[in-house]
Parts: structure tokens; C-alpha cells; sequence
């Protein structure tokens, strides 16, 4: 098995290529007969190759060496590259920089990690670009290896995201990267935007807490106990509580639970709910937030109550819409699940306008206020939210 040796910032990485792969050749034999051929690394036999991704700014002497292979493969003004390579040397700022992919002495590939690649989007950064990998070393990994090279870089110097900007289709989303525009360019072209979260060192996925957050119409906060009155007023609605787990409350003390329930899981960083204020009255109008939190699986339940007299205004999906920006962006979940009773339809449309995705009906799937009820499942996934929250947001 080969290793991929990417020596950086006096860091070493290996990583190791697919297992040896089994070639069936037939060299002028009969149909029914062939030669099973184990094929290792180089695919010639002889000794394991040692490749290396170097970092030009850490190695000066590759400086006109890598001018001359990025101006030379992607056919552009070589004063384009000197200028951006060479004053990647001792750079205020982390970028740009730039990469190549070493065979002993011999360049076989490259990319750069830039802040912007002469595209429309000036809002994104950074980019990875002029990724190339040499005819006769493609299908082999090199191109996936300097992808997952310049995502760590951008990681280590605290980027959560990276972009890059494509004619092809195909390549880059067997690699986890997410269509989720289109740019353009100063010469009329238009290209494919990719977007991919950078590889940062592992943490623990813990629950945020319940920072507040705005939508046009609504704050979401954590509740207080002078919410109390509020939520009864909604809450003790047997028609708000239909369909939902919980019984309608009888009393105040009912709803003073609840909040003393919310409360404290937020103090512990178990789950989170929000109640939902209107601003035009700042009165707490219902819920929203979290049921069931895995973290191993990255993944989380939502469920939510509105009062009645806001029903059919989409009020629940803006409130769904903002917590999910919340979810997906900033505490970084790959997955985010709902339910509702079949009844519920409308519960249904609130997931489907947010951007949800049915996934089917579980039959007899919960007990509750003395029944069997089916439930219709939704979820969304990283990729679903990186594809539509353009038009959700809007």
C-alpha cells in the first residue's frame, strides 16, 4: 500500500491510498480465461513511490518552480501566479497559498488556497483553486488527498468553511462538496460553486445553550418565569394540544413546570427550548426547540407549539426557518428530525416550506392520550440545508 507523505508547518500526515486492486487482464488469452494481476501502488511493481504536498511558502526554493507549473498548466500571464505566489512569503494575512504535489523531484500536481478566485460571490472565503494533478497520476487519490490538504490548512487557520468554483459536475460531490450556486466571472463566464466545511481538529458536539435569535417577525429566547401567563393563555387551548404529546394545561402551575423544565435543561446544556415572542406585541405566542439531542450522531428531534390565534400567517415556519439557520450554521448539525401526527397535516406544510424532507409514515408509531397515533417523519441534513437555505432565507 502506498502512503501519501503532506509535510507542512512541520506537521506530518499519511494518508494511505485504497487497498491494492485486482485487475482482470486478458493479454491475448481465450474469453474464458484471464490473468489476475494484484496491482500495488505505482501499478508497475517495483518499490512504493513517497509523494508529499508542500506548502511554496514554506519552500522557497520550489518558489519558481511552482510559478512556472500553475502559469504553465492553466495556460495564464506567468505574472498572474509570480505575483500571487511570491508574495505568499511572509504575508500579514493567512492567505493565500498555494501547494504541490511531489513526487521525488518531479511535480505531479497542485492547488491554492486564495481568498477570492476572481469570481462574483465576495462574500465567500477562501477558495481552493487551480487544483491539477498530473494525466498519468489521476485516479488514484492525489486529487481528493490535496482537496482534504488545503480543507485542514483553512481549518488550522479558523476557517469553518471553503469554497471553490467549477465547470464540472460530478467530481467534487463524491467528495462531500455541496452545489450551492452559481458565480461569475469578470470575462462573462459563469461557474458551479462548491462549498465544504474545512477539517478542524474533533470537539465534542455539546449543546449551545439558547442564544436569542431574530427573524423579521419573531424573537426566539430562552422562556422566563414572567412568561408564565403567556404560555397558559396558549397552552390550556385543547385545540393547540390536539396533536401535539403533551396534554392541554388545566392551571398556571401547569405552565410553571414547563418553564421550570426548560430552564433547567438549558442550565444543563441538555436540550434547548425557545419560546417564540411576536414583536409587534412582545408577547410569548409559543414554542420551539429541541425534544430528542444525540450528539455521537450529530443529530437532533424538533418539535413546536403556536398559539392559535397566529395559526395560518407562517409564523411556525419563520420560527422554524431561524432555528435551523441556527442548528445547521452555527452549532454544526449534520442532521435535524420532526415529526407530527398524520392528522397534522398542516404541521406537514411547516416542515415542507422550512426545506424538510419526508422520509414516510411509521404506522401505530406513539402512544398517546390513550391511542396508537401514525406519525409522518421529516428531517433534513447538512447538504438539504447548504442547497436551500438560499431560498428559504429569502
Amino acid at each position: 500500500m502506498v502512503g501519501l507523505q503532506i509535510l507542512d508547518l512541520a506537521m506530518v500526515v499519511r494518508i494511505h491510498l485504497p487497498q491494492p486492486k485486482i485487475v482482470w487482464e486478458r493479454r491475448n488469452l481465450p474469453p474464458f480465461f484471464c490473468i489476475l494481476i494484484w496491482v500495488y501502488g505505482d501499478e508497475l511493481g517495483g518499490s512504493p513511490m513517497d509523494e508529499k504536498i508542500l506548502a511554496i511558502h514554506e519552500h522557497k526554493g520550489l518558489l519558481e518552480r511552482g510559478i512556472d507549473y500553475f502559469s504553465r498548466r492553466w495556460n495564464s500571464d506567468r505574472r498572474l501566479y509570480a505575483d500571487a505566489i511570491a508574495n505568499s512569503f511572509g504575508a500579514d494575512s493567512p492567505i493565500p497559498r498555494w501547494y504541490l504535489l511531489m513526487m521525488g523531484d518531479e511535480i505531479i500536481g497542485g492547488c491554492g488556497l486564495i481568498a477570492n478566485d476572481f469570481i462574483s460571490r465576495q462574500d465567500l472565503t477562501p477558495w481552493i483553486c487551480a487544483l491539477y494533478v498530473e494525466e498519468p497520476y489521476r485516479h488514484r487519490g492525489f486529487g481528493k488527498a490535496l482537496l482534504e490538504h488545503a480543507r485542514k490548512e483553512a481549518g488550522t487557520l479558523g476557517y469553518k468553511k471553503v469554497y471553490l468554483c467549477t465547470d464540472h459536475q460530478g467530481y467534487y460531490e463524491q467528495y462531500g462538496w455541496v452545489h450551492i450556486a452559481n458565480g461569475y466571472h469578470l470575462w462573462g463566464d459563469a461557474s458551479r460553486i462548491y462549498e465544504h466545511h474545512t477539517i478542524r481538529d474533533v470537539v465534542p458536539l455539546q449543546f449551545l445553550g439558547c442564544p436569542v435569535l431574530e427573524t423579521d417577525r419573531l424573537v426566539l429566547r430562552p422562556f422566563r418565569i414572567e412568561d408564565a401567563d403567556d404560555v397558559f393563555e396558549y397552552a390550556r387551548n385543547p385545540h393547540v394540544a390536539q396533536y401535539l404529546s403533551w396534554d392541554a394545561h388545566q392551571t398556571k402551575e401547569d405552565s410553571l413546570r414547563f418553564i421550570d423544565w426548560a430552564m433547567e435543561q438549558v442550565q444543563q446544556d441538555a436540550l434547548g427550548q425557545w419560546a417564540i415572542i411576536l414583536k409587534q406585541n412582545h408577547r410569548v405566542i409559543g414554542s420551539i426547540g429541541f425534544m430528542q439531542f444525540d450528539p455521537p450522531n450529530s443529530c437532533g428531534t424538533l418539535g413546536y407549539a403556536l398559539a392559535e390565534p397566529y395559526w395560518n400567517q407562517g409564523l411556525t415556519t419563520e420560527a422554524l426557518i431561524g432555528l435551523l439557520q441556527f442548528i445547521f450554521d452555527e452549532m454544526e448539525l449534520n442532521r435535524v428530525e420532526a415529526v407530527h401526527f398524520i392528522e397534522n397535516e398542516a404541521s406537514g406544510r411547516v416542515m415542507e416550506k422550512a426545506g424538510m424532507r419526508c422520509e414516510g409514515v411509521q404506522r401505530s408509531r406513539l402512544f398517546v392520550k390513550n391511542r396508537y397515533w401514525d406519525i409522518k417523519q421529516y428531517a433534513m441534513v447538512r447538504s438539504d440545508w447548504l442547497s436551500a437555505k438560499e431560498s428559504v432565507l429569502d
